[in-house]
Formats: structure tokens, C-alpha cells, sequence
């Protein structure tokens, strides 16, 4: 248990309760004192005996900072604020604590409200009463500066190529174009969602080649060295994007690639097409054959085969 407490400066012993088998000793524990602020301030005493906190921090050319501040009954936050807003220098656990919370808040899709709202904070006052949760502009500063930092990296990493281009419909019957990006660094191939945006009707061949020109613009992808190549589905506007597509400013390189899992698809379909309901009647009656079974096997069979079919809105 003595290691348990190692971070702790010492203690006191403040009572000791007494029972019929034991006595036990209930011990005070006290933190050791930040060593964040004090590596960057010093304590000093003014002209009229009282206590002031100088900023020791040297900037690039050794000029230092001395910036000074009155010591408010051992409060922090003041000398905290001013490294982090003057000269970018922040609590590192406090750095780690915010960057796991945020973290957390973009890989899961959070909003902002969730960390905001008082009863979230009220719960890790209880896991840890020391941190406090960022404001809400501080998460969107900090939001929208990984973002473009990240932005930028990826930016570097996209030397070799290609687009998928693709057309979804969402839940509310709205067509999104997505587009992703598919490159190799050191022979893995590693793909990334860069666009996904709403396309206004009508879906004419013009209105995708300037969304897809918008994307290549975008990300600078436009007149690399490299051959480009676009993979799209064979649809008839998408087909006639291209022409048009190439007639832009430094796009003349771009390659069309179909996906041929679309033309197998559309094979497949039209194949079926004349014994469709044939086979959903035989879907349908195995389905029924395998729930009444009094086979156990049979009958977890027949519920797993429901659960992958399609309903009828599909």
C-alpha cells in the first residue's frame, strides 16, 4: 500500500476509531504542491512587502518575460492562463485529461453539449474532482486547430492516388457524393473519407464534375506528375462527367476507372430477373419450414435466416 502514495508529500493522523476487534487509524492525506507554475514563476516580494509571482519564461532571443502577477491566497489559474495564452505552455496532465476527453467526443460522434451539460460534469467531479472540463469554445478552438493540423498531414501523405467516387442515398432520401482517397506508403494500401456532401438535384454529369472538381481542388490533388485515376460505377451521367471533367485546369491526366463489381451486379440482377419470385417463394417457404422444425439447429437456422432477409421497405 505504500506505493499507492507515493505522489502524496505526507500525511496526518487525525482520529483513531477504537472497536470491539480492531482499531482502525483514519489517515489525512496531502498532495504535493504543483511543480507546473513554479518552473516558470518565481516568488518575490514588492516594494510594499507583499508576495508577487514573476514570469521567468525567455523567449528565442533570451529576453524574458517578466510578467508579474499578485499572489491571490495561493490561487493558480491567473499564472496557469498566462502560460498557456502568452507563451503556449499548458499542464501536461491537464493536456492529456482534454485530449482523451476530446478524443472520445469525435470518435463517438458526441456534441458539444454532451461535456457541457452539468450532469456529465457532475459525474467526473466524482471520478476526479481536479479536472476541470474545457469550455465550450476552448473544445471548438481546439477542435478546429487538430483539424486543420490533421488536414495538413493528410495533405502531405496523399503523394500516389486514386478517387472513389459514389453516389448514397440516406435515410431521408437525399443523395450524398462521397469522395475517398487510396494511397500506398510503403507498399500498404490505406484508405480515407475525404468528402462527403449533399448534391442539389438535378444529377447531371455538369453538377458532378464541378463537386468532383471542388474535392480535387480542395485537397491540391490537381495537376500531380503522377497519373490520377478516378473509380466510379458505370451510370450514364457519371459516365459523361469525364469529358467535361477533363476540360478542366489542370485535370486532363485523370483516368476513369469503372468498378466492375457494379457490372457484375447488374449481371447478376438481370439474370435473376425472370426466376425472382420463384426463388423469393423458395426463400420464404425455407424460412418457414426451418422456424416450425422441432430441430433446434433447424430453428436457429430458420432465425438467422429471417434476420438477413430483407423487409419489405428494402
Amino acid at each position: 500500500m505504500a506505493d499507492d502514495f507515493d505522489q502524496f508529500e505526507d500525511y496526518n493522523t487525525i482520529d483513531t476509531i477504537g472497536t470491539e476487534h480492531s482499531i482502525i487509524t483514519i489517515k489525512k492525506y496531502k498532495r504535493k504542491k504543483s511543480l507546473f507554475t513554479r518552473q516558470h514563476f518565481e516568488k518575490r516580494l514588492n516594494s510594499k512587502g507583499k508576495e508577487i509571482q514573476i514570469c521567468k519564461f525567455l523567449d528565442e532571443s533570451g529576453n524574458r518575460c517578466n510578467q508579474i502577477y499578485r499572489n491571490a491566497g495561493g490561487s493558480t489559474g491567473n499564472l496557469i492562463a498566462h502560460l498557456r495564452d502568452a507563451h503556449s505552455i499548458t499542464s501536461g496532465i491537464k493536456y492529456k485529461r482534454s485530449k482523451v476527453l476530446l478524443k472520445w467526443m469525435l470518435i463517438t460522434n458526441q456534441p458539444i453539449s454532451t461535456v457541457t451539460n452539468l450532469v456529465y460534469k457532475e459525474m467526473i467531479s466524482h471520478f476526479n474532482s481536479s479536472f476541470n472540463i474545457p469550455r465550450e469554445q476552448k473544445i471548438k478552438t481546439i477542435i478546429s486547430k487538430s483539424y486543420k493540423h490533421n488536414r495538413e498531414n493528410l495533405m502531405n501523405l496523399l503523394n500516389e492516388t486514386t478517387i472513389t467516387n459514389s453516389y448514397n442515398k440516406s435515410d431521408h432520401k437525399v443523395d450524398c457524393p462521397s469522395q475517398g482517397e487510396q494511397y500506398i506508403p510503403d507498399f500498404k494500401i490505406k484508405n480515407v473519407m475525404l468528402e462527403i456532401k449533399y448534391a442539389p438535384s438535378s444529377h447531371t454529369s455538369k453538377t458532378i464534375s464541378e463537386l468532383l472538381y471542388q474535392c480535387i481542388t480542395s485537397w491540391n490533388l490537381e495537376g500531380r506528375v503522377i497519373v490520377m485515376a478516378i473509380v466510379t460505377d458505370n451510370g450514364a451521367n457519371i459516365k459523361s462527367t469525364f469529358p467535361i471533367l477533363i476540360q478542366k485546369d489542370k485535370c486532363e491526366n485523370i483516368q476513369r476507372i469503372s468498378r466492375k463489381t457494379y457490372t457484375l451486379q447488374l449481371v447478376i440482377g438481370k439474370g435473376l430477373a425472370s426466376v425472382e419470385i420463384l426463388i423469393a417463394h423458395a426463400i420464404i417457404r425455407l424460412q418457414v419450414d426451418l422456424v416450425t422444425s422441432t430441430n433446434k439447429e433447424d430453428k436457429s437456422d430458420g432465425n438467422k435466416l429471417r434476420k438477413i432477409m430483407f423487409s419489405k421497405k428494402e
